[in-house]
Protein backbone atom coordinates (compact mmCIF):
# COMPACT_ATOMS: atom_id res chain seq x y z
CA UNK A 1 0.00 0.00 0.00
CA UNK A 2 2.96 2.14 0.62
CA UNK A 3 4.58 1.61 -2.50
CA UNK A 4 1.18 2.18 -4.80
CA UNK A 5 0.81 5.91 -2.52
CA UNK A 6 4.29 6.61 -3.34
CA UNK A 7 3.61 6.35 -7.17
CA UNK A 8 0.25 8.26 -7.06
CA UNK A 9 1.95 11.21 -4.85
CA UNK A 10 4.90 11.00 -7.43
CA UNK A 11 2.75 10.86 -10.75
CA UNK A 12 0.23 13.43 -9.65
CA UNK A 13 3.04 15.93 -8.31
CA UNK A 14 5.06 15.87 -11.38
CA UNK A 15 2.04 16.59 -13.38
CA UNK A 16 0.58 19.60 -11.24
CA UNK A 17 4.01 20.93 -11.44
CA UNK A 18 3.77 21.47 -14.92
CA UNK A 19 0.40 23.10 -14.76
CA UNK A 20 1.50 25.44 -12.23
CA UNK A 21 5.15 26.09 -15.06
CA UNK A 22 4.41 29.33 -17.16
CA UNK A 23 5.56 29.11 -20.45
CA UNK A 24 7.09 32.68 -20.28
CA UNK A 25 9.60 31.35 -17.93
CA UNK A 26 10.56 28.75 -19.91
CA UNK A 27 10.38 31.46 -22.71
CA UNK A 28 12.69 33.45 -20.94
CA UNK A 29 15.49 30.58 -19.85
CA UNK A 30 15.60 29.64 -23.47
CA UNK A 31 17.00 33.05 -24.31
CA UNK A 32 19.66 33.33 -22.05
CA UNK A 33 22.25 31.73 -24.36
CA UNK A 34 23.02 32.14 -28.21
CA UNK A 35 22.54 28.44 -28.84
CA UNK A 36 19.04 28.30 -27.12
CA UNK A 37 18.13 31.60 -29.23
CA UNK A 38 19.30 29.50 -32.40
CA UNK A 39 16.95 26.59 -31.44
CA UNK A 40 14.08 28.65 -30.79
CA UNK A 41 14.51 30.15 -34.22
CA UNK A 42 14.67 27.07 -35.99
CA UNK A 43 11.77 25.98 -34.36
CA UNK A 44 9.42 29.42 -35.30
CA UNK A 45 10.44 28.75 -38.82
CA UNK A 46 9.41 25.15 -38.44
CA UNK A 47 6.06 26.33 -36.83
CA UNK A 48 5.64 28.30 -39.92
CA UNK A 49 5.98 26.09 -42.72
CA UNK A 50 3.84 23.90 -40.40
CA UNK A 51 1.38 27.20 -40.39
CA UNK A 52 1.44 26.98 -44.17
CA UNK A 53 0.52 23.41 -44.52
CA UNK A 54 -2.22 23.87 -42.17
CA UNK A 55 -3.39 26.59 -44.33
CA UNK A 56 -3.02 24.47 -47.18
CA UNK A 57 -4.42 21.38 -45.84
CA UNK A 58 -7.16 23.04 -43.92
CA UNK A 59 -8.58 24.86 -47.30
CA UNK A 60 -8.30 21.45 -49.47
CA UNK A 61 -10.88 19.45 -46.76
CA UNK A 62 -12.80 22.38 -47.06
CA UNK A 63 -12.89 22.63 -50.97
CA UNK A 64 -13.60 18.81 -50.84
CA UNK A 65 -16.99 19.09 -48.90
CA UNK A 66 -17.93 21.92 -51.31
CA UNK A 67 -17.10 20.42 -54.32
CA UNK A 68 -18.94 17.10 -53.29
CA UNK A 69 -21.84 19.07 -52.22
CA UNK A 70 -21.82 20.62 -55.11
CA UNK A 71 -22.09 17.21 -57.31
CA UNK A 72 -25.02 15.95 -54.67
CA UNK A 73 -26.83 18.52 -54.48
CA UNK A 74 -26.46 19.57 -58.32
CA UNK A 75 -25.30 22.24 -57.65
CA UNK A 76 -21.51 23.98 -57.20
CA UNK A 77 -20.78 26.07 -54.01
CA UNK A 78 -17.73 26.76 -54.11
CA UNK A 79 -17.62 30.43 -52.46
CA UNK A 80 -19.86 29.03 -49.80
CA UNK A 81 -17.85 28.40 -45.86
CA UNK A 82 -18.20 25.31 -43.89
CA UNK A 83 -17.23 23.14 -41.06
CA UNK A 84 -15.52 20.61 -42.77
CA UNK A 85 -12.31 19.60 -40.18
CA UNK A 86 -9.43 16.93 -39.97
CA UNK A 87 -8.29 16.28 -36.43
CA UNK A 88 -5.00 14.06 -36.78
CA UNK A 89 -4.30 13.27 -33.09
CA UNK A 90 -0.18 11.15 -32.01
CA UNK A 91 -0.79 9.43 -28.68
CA UNK A 92 2.24 7.35 -27.11
CA UNK A 93 1.63 6.19 -23.66
CA UNK A 94 3.69 4.25 -21.61
CA UNK A 95 2.66 2.15 -18.91
CA UNK A 96 4.65 1.34 -14.95
CA UNK A 97 4.83 -2.55 -16.51
CA UNK A 98 6.42 -1.50 -19.36
CA UNK A 99 3.72 -1.89 -21.95
CA UNK A 100 4.17 0.87 -24.64
CA UNK A 101 1.40 1.72 -26.97
CA UNK A 102 1.23 3.87 -30.46
CA UNK A 103 -2.13 4.61 -31.46
CA UNK A 104 -2.39 7.25 -33.90
CA UNK A 105 -6.16 8.26 -34.91
CA UNK A 106 -8.12 10.36 -37.31
CA UNK A 107 -11.07 12.27 -36.82
CA UNK A 108 -12.71 14.02 -40.37
CA UNK A 109 -15.67 15.63 -41.13
CA UNK A 110 -17.01 17.07 -44.45
CA UNK A 111 -19.83 19.00 -44.12
CA UNK A 112 -21.97 19.62 -46.98
CA UNK A 113 -24.16 23.05 -46.77
CA UNK A 114 -26.06 22.97 -50.20
CA UNK A 115 -27.78 20.15 -48.55
CA UNK A 116 -29.87 22.49 -46.14
CA UNK A 117 -26.61 22.17 -43.84
CA UNK A 118 -28.20 18.43 -42.83
CA UNK A 119 -25.53 16.41 -44.32
CA UNK A 120 -21.96 15.65 -43.08
CA UNK A 121 -19.75 12.58 -44.42
CA UNK A 122 -17.30 11.24 -41.54
CA UNK A 123 -13.99 9.11 -41.51
CA UNK A 124 -13.16 8.50 -37.94
CA UNK A 125 -10.96 6.46 -35.92
CA UNK A 126 -11.92 8.11 -32.87
CA UNK A 127 -15.30 9.68 -32.68
CA UNK A 128 -15.52 12.20 -29.76
CA UNK A 129 -19.11 12.14 -29.52
CA UNK A 130 -19.47 8.59 -29.39
CA UNK A 131 -16.26 7.23 -27.06
CA UNK A 132 -16.22 6.06 -23.68
CA UNK A 133 -15.81 8.60 -20.63
CA UNK A 134 -12.56 9.84 -20.00
CA UNK A 135 -11.35 7.03 -17.52
CA UNK A 136 -13.07 4.63 -19.81
CA UNK A 137 -11.01 1.95 -21.58
CA UNK A 138 -14.04 -1.01 -22.47
CA UNK A 139 -13.32 -2.16 -26.00
CA UNK A 140 -16.83 -0.73 -27.73
CA UNK A 141 -18.54 -0.12 -31.42
CA UNK A 142 -16.43 3.46 -31.23
CA UNK A 143 -13.44 1.34 -29.68
CA UNK A 144 -9.58 0.94 -30.35
CA UNK A 145 -8.26 -0.43 -33.77
CA UNK A 146 -11.99 0.65 -35.49
CA UNK A 147 -12.57 2.71 -38.94
CA UNK A 148 -15.70 4.56 -39.01
CA UNK A 149 -17.17 5.63 -42.79
CA UNK A 150 -20.45 6.90 -42.98
CA UNK A 151 -22.72 10.23 -43.64
CA UNK A 152 -25.02 11.29 -40.77
CA UNK A 153 -27.76 13.44 -41.36
CA UNK A 154 -29.34 16.29 -39.27
CA UNK A 155 -32.77 15.11 -38.19
CA UNK A 156 -33.52 18.50 -35.99
CA UNK A 157 -31.67 21.10 -34.67
CA UNK A 158 -32.98 23.97 -32.40
CA UNK A 159 -31.53 25.90 -29.56
CA UNK A 160 -31.51 23.54 -26.87
CA UNK A 161 -32.02 19.98 -29.00
CA UNK A 162 -30.25 18.03 -31.93
CA UNK A 163 -31.33 14.86 -33.54
CA UNK A 164 -29.18 12.82 -35.51
CA UNK A 165 -29.17 9.36 -38.02
CA UNK A 166 -25.81 8.04 -38.90
CA UNK A 167 -25.60 4.57 -41.39
CA UNK A 168 -22.34 3.42 -42.57
CA UNK A 169 -19.74 1.07 -41.43
CA UNK A 170 -16.88 0.18 -39.47
CA UNK A 171 -13.25 -1.01 -40.93
CA UNK A 172 -11.79 -3.21 -38.15
CA UNK A 173 -8.20 -4.57 -39.55
CA UNK A 174 -8.85 -7.49 -42.60
CA UNK A 175 -12.42 -8.37 -41.09
CA UNK A 176 -15.40 -7.68 -43.18
CA UNK A 177 -16.65 -4.32 -42.66
CA UNK A 178 -19.60 -4.38 -40.01
CA UNK A 179 -22.78 -2.13 -41.14
CA UNK A 180 -23.98 -0.08 -38.67
CA UNK A 181 -26.93 2.50 -38.30
CA UNK A 182 -27.68 4.92 -35.17
CA UNK A 183 -29.96 7.30 -33.79
CA UNK A 184 -28.79 9.76 -31.35
CA UNK A 185 -30.28 12.86 -29.65
CA UNK A 186 -28.68 15.72 -27.62
CA UNK A 187 -30.62 17.80 -25.25
CA UNK A 188 -29.37 20.65 -23.17
CA UNK A 189 -30.80 22.62 -19.97
CA UNK A 190 -29.82 25.81 -18.58
CA UNK A 191 -30.66 25.13 -14.82
CA UNK A 192 -29.15 28.69 -13.94
CA UNK A 193 -26.77 30.93 -14.74
CA UNK A 194 -23.57 28.88 -13.57
CA UNK A 195 -25.81 25.26 -14.32
CA UNK A 196 -26.12 23.14 -17.55
CA UNK A 197 -27.05 20.25 -18.14
CA UNK A 198 -27.05 17.52 -21.08
CA UNK A 199 -28.98 14.78 -21.93
CA UNK A 200 -27.50 12.26 -24.25
CA UNK A 201 -29.43 8.73 -25.75
CA UNK A 202 -28.56 6.88 -28.61
CA UNK A 203 -30.00 3.97 -30.28
CA UNK A 204 -27.79 2.05 -32.32
CA UNK A 205 -27.71 -2.01 -34.32
CA UNK A 206 -24.35 -3.07 -36.00
CA UNK A 207 -24.43 -6.01 -38.11
CA UNK A 208 -21.67 -7.77 -35.68
CA UNK A 209 -22.39 -6.41 -32.21
CA UNK A 210 -26.50 -6.43 -32.45
CA UNK A 211 -28.78 -3.78 -30.69
CA UNK A 212 -27.54 -1.79 -28.04
CA UNK A 213 -28.59 1.46 -26.02
CA UNK A 214 -26.23 4.21 -24.75
CA UNK A 215 -27.50 7.00 -21.99
CA UNK A 216 -25.68 10.18 -20.78
CA UNK A 217 -26.26 12.75 -18.72
CA UNK A 218 -23.64 15.55 -18.14
CA UNK A 219 -24.09 17.98 -15.31
CA UNK A 220 -21.93 21.72 -15.57
CA UNK A 221 -21.40 24.29 -13.12
CA UNK A 222 -18.45 26.80 -13.81
CA UNK A 223 -16.86 29.61 -11.09
CA UNK A 224 -14.47 32.12 -11.18
CA UNK A 225 -15.50 34.45 -14.23
CA UNK A 226 -15.80 31.10 -15.95
CA UNK A 227 -12.21 30.00 -15.41
CA UNK A 228 -12.82 26.93 -13.54
CA UNK A 229 -15.83 24.12 -14.77
CA UNK A 230 -16.82 21.37 -12.52
CA UNK A 231 -18.32 18.34 -14.37
CA UNK A 232 -20.54 15.08 -13.57
CA UNK A 233 -21.03 12.74 -16.21
CA UNK A 234 -22.94 9.10 -15.68
CA UNK A 235 -22.74 6.97 -19.01
CA UNK A 236 -24.88 4.05 -18.87
CA UNK A 237 -24.53 0.86 -22.31
CA UNK A 238 -26.75 -1.52 -22.45
CA UNK A 239 -25.99 -4.13 -25.34
CA UNK A 240 -28.48 -6.85 -25.95
CA UNK A 241 -26.25 -9.81 -27.53
CA UNK A 242 -24.68 -9.66 -24.87
CA UNK A 243 -27.38 -9.13 -22.10
CA UNK A 244 -25.75 -6.11 -20.15
CA UNK A 245 -24.61 -3.04 -18.85
CA UNK A 246 -21.45 -1.11 -19.14
CA UNK A 247 -21.89 2.41 -16.33
CA UNK A 248 -19.28 4.69 -16.40
CA UNK A 249 -19.14 8.14 -13.98
CA UNK A 250 -16.23 10.57 -14.00
CA UNK A 251 -15.89 13.73 -11.52
CA UNK A 252 -13.82 16.50 -13.62
CA UNK A 253 -12.44 19.48 -13.11
CA UNK A 254 -11.37 21.71 -16.04
CA UNK A 255 -9.19 24.44 -14.89
CA UNK A 256 -8.62 27.32 -17.66
CA UNK A 257 -5.03 28.76 -16.50
CA UNK A 258 -4.75 30.94 -19.74
CA UNK A 259 -5.18 31.24 -23.13
CA UNK A 260 -2.09 29.04 -24.21
CA UNK A 261 -2.59 26.62 -21.18
CA UNK A 262 -5.52 24.61 -19.29
CA UNK A 263 -6.02 21.27 -17.25
CA UNK A 264 -8.32 18.98 -15.89
CA UNK A 265 -8.09 16.95 -12.85
CA UNK A 266 -10.80 13.89 -12.66
CA UNK A 267 -11.44 10.14 -11.29
CA UNK A 268 -13.54 7.67 -12.40
CA UNK A 269 -15.92 4.45 -11.89
CA UNK A 270 -16.41 1.81 -13.68
CA UNK A 271 -19.35 -0.79 -12.85
CA UNK A 272 -20.93 -3.85 -15.19
CA UNK A 273 -23.46 -6.24 -14.50
CA UNK A 274 -21.71 -9.62 -16.30
CA UNK A 275 -20.53 -11.95 -15.09
CA UNK A 276 -21.91 -11.43 -11.03
CA UNK A 277 -24.24 -9.03 -11.00
CA UNK A 278 -23.71 -4.94 -10.49
CA UNK A 279 -19.64 -4.83 -9.43
CA UNK A 280 -17.15 -2.49 -9.75
CA UNK A 281 -14.82 -3.27 -12.32
CA UNK A 282 -11.86 0.06 -12.30
CA UNK A 283 -11.32 3.03 -10.45
CA UNK A 284 -8.99 5.80 -12.10
CA UNK A 285 -7.55 9.22 -11.05
CA UNK A 286 -5.30 11.62 -13.24
CA UNK A 287 -5.00 14.80 -14.56
CA UNK A 288 -4.36 16.27 -18.15
CA UNK A 289 -1.87 19.17 -19.15
CA UNK A 290 -2.99 20.78 -22.31
CA UNK A 291 -1.21 23.05 -24.08
CA UNK A 292 -1.51 25.47 -27.26
CA UNK A 293 2.08 25.20 -29.06
CA UNK A 294 1.17 27.37 -31.66
CA UNK A 295 -1.88 29.61 -33.03
CA UNK A 296 -5.06 27.82 -32.81
CA UNK A 297 -4.02 24.12 -34.71
CA UNK A 298 -1.07 22.80 -32.88
CA UNK A 299 -1.22 21.07 -29.50
CA UNK A 300 0.06 19.42 -26.87
CA UNK A 301 -1.33 16.48 -23.65
CA UNK A 302 0.62 15.42 -20.96
CA UNK A 303 -1.95 12.88 -19.22
CA UNK A 304 -0.52 10.90 -16.21
CA UNK A 305 -3.25 8.48 -14.78
CA UNK A 306 -3.39 5.99 -12.63
CA UNK A 307 -5.77 2.93 -12.47
CA UNK A 308 -6.85 -0.06 -9.73
CA UNK A 309 -9.11 -2.83 -11.27
CA UNK A 310 -10.51 -5.59 -10.02
CA UNK A 311 -8.59 -8.51 -11.83
CA UNK A 312 -6.23 -7.16 -9.09
CA UNK A 313 -8.57 -7.05 -6.17
CA UNK A 314 -8.28 -3.29 -6.23
CA UNK A 315 -4.90 -3.89 -4.41
CA UNK A 316 -2.12 -3.05 -7.09
CA UNK A 317 -1.90 0.88 -9.11
CA UNK A 318 -0.82 0.24 -12.69
CA UNK A 319 0.00 3.56 -13.50
CA UNK A 320 0.56 5.62 -17.00
CA UNK A 321 1.84 8.40 -18.92
CA UNK A 322 0.09 9.23 -22.13
CA UNK A 323 1.56 12.36 -24.18
CA UNK A 324 0.03 13.39 -27.62
CA UNK A 325 0.54 15.71 -30.24
CA UNK A 326 -2.79 16.93 -31.83
CA UNK A 327 -3.52 18.85 -34.72
CA UNK A 328 -5.97 20.60 -36.71
CA UNK A 329 -7.09 21.27 -40.53
CA UNK A 330 -10.00 23.29 -40.85
CA UNK A 331 -10.83 26.34 -42.73
CA UNK A 332 -11.50 29.82 -40.69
Amino acid sequence: MVKRANIITRLLFSSMLLCLCNPVVWAEEASASKTASSSFSLWSDSLQGLSHFQVWLGHYVGAFGRKLDGLLANEASLDEANGSRLVVRLPYTVHANTEQGFTPSVDANIDLPQLNQKWKLFVSSLNQEEKQPVLSSSETATGKGIAQIGVQVQLKKTMNLIDLLDFGFNAKGLALPAVYTRYKSIFYQDLTSVWRRRWYGKVFWESDLGAGVQLALRHDRTFAAEQLLFRSETQANWWDKGQYWDIYHDFLLYHKINDWKSAVYFMGWNWQTVPKGLHLTRFSLGNKLRLRLYQKWLYFEIKPLVTFQDTTHFQEADPSLTLQLEMQFYEE
